[in-house]
């Protein structure tokens, strides 16, 4: 088919837009399409009519519904890019029902989407589609499938990991058993405070020493594994993750950051008027106590773990008594 009168299609494709004045304007929505439905006994995309464009780039954008496999071959797979989305809940247009089945409303879609960059002289096939997905996508299906079961797993996994390695590092002179440390990582999944609670109660001081460096090592190795699992899971996510742990690494730096920015509003405010002073020294105070806050509550913490360390520091600061006078 073809398009005769370019004008007339632009005219007649508008669609009218009422505004608030009541005036109505038309938005041009020039795009061409069609629907084609063919029996087939399996999925497959026409690429040998493209070929005809020659050494011309003409990128193919195939969305397939559900995880599938393309059945690449050698002069297009190196140009061919196959990425899986899902999406939380789709609503398709009305016009698409019979595309699919009849639902109108998609709790959990998964789709295909298959971008080919090849020269169209290299589409010497069509392209064939399995409907089942690759092995690594299928373990990835299954997880999304199980959300549930495979977190509790990975979690339980990796706090034992942790916890035996966190004491291979820390307790390494004591020497505790596998089994003990094994169990002990157990705990994590009663939270921090239970982890904490029991490390100060399986781990006795006058045995262990300093318990506050395990708890360290065990929550640093197990925000190492728990990052790397979400990575492999989600690679999109990998500069959330980063950026977190930058976060965490560089808190005592932006503690000063919010107390200087507090401090520099409080004093670019206060030639102007009485009032935009005292509220910027109320931001610099504020962002004082969200600065030094958990600190507190952070030496405390070390204290109730490590009693002996808090009494052994407080010794130190203790002033010596002066000697007997001559």
């Amino acid at each position: 088919t073809h398009i005769s009168n370019i004008t007339q299609f632009r005219s007649s494709s508008g669609e009218p837009v009422h505004t608030l004045f009541g005036q109505e304007s038309i938005t041009h929505n020039n795009a061409i399409g069609f629907v084609a439905s063919f029996p087939s006994e399996r999925i497959y995309y026409p690429l040998i009519p493209t070929s005809a464009y020659g050494d011309r780039q003409v990128p193919v954008i195939l969305y397939v519904n559900s995880f599938v496999t393309p059945q690449l071959y050698d002069s297009i797979r190196h140009d061919t890019e196959v990425v899986y989305f899902t999406d939380g809940h789709s609503t398709p247009d009305e016009k698409l029902a019979f595309f699919y089945n009849g639902r109108s409303q998609m709790p959990d879609q998964k789709y295909t989407k298959i971008r080919i960059t090849a020269p169209s002289g290299q589409f010497t096939e069509d392209l064939w589609i399995d409907p089942t997905p690759p092995p690594e996508i299928r373990l990835f299906e299954w997880y999304l499938d199980n959300r549930m079961l495979p977190s509790v797993i990975s979690y339980i996994i990796f706090s034992l990991i942790a916890s035996l390695a966190a004491g291979f590092i820390v307790f390494r002179k004591q020497n505790p058993s596998s089994r003990t440390l094994l169990l002990h990582g157990l705990w994590n999944c009663t939270t921090f405070i239970g982890f904490v609670i029991m490390t100060r109660r399986n781990f006795p001081q006058e045995m262990y020493g300093k318990r506050v460096p395990f708890v360290i090592a065990f929550y640093g190795i197990f925000g190492l594994l728990l990052s790397a699992w979400t990575i492999a899971l989600a690679p999109s996510l990998a500069l959330a993750v980063l950026g977190g742990w930058i976060l965490t690494l560089l808190s005592p730096l932006l503690s000063l950051l919010l107390i200087l920015v507090g401090l520099m509003i409080a004093s670019g405010v206060a030639s102007s008027d009485l009032s935009a002073m005292m509220l910027g020294g109320m931001l610099a105070i504020l962002c004082f106590i969200l600065a030094f806050a958990p600190v507190p509550v952070l030496i405390w913490l070390r204290r109730w773990i490590d009693p002996e360390t808090g009494l052994q520091e407080a010794k130190r600061t203790e002033p010596e008594s002066p000697g007997p006078s001559p």
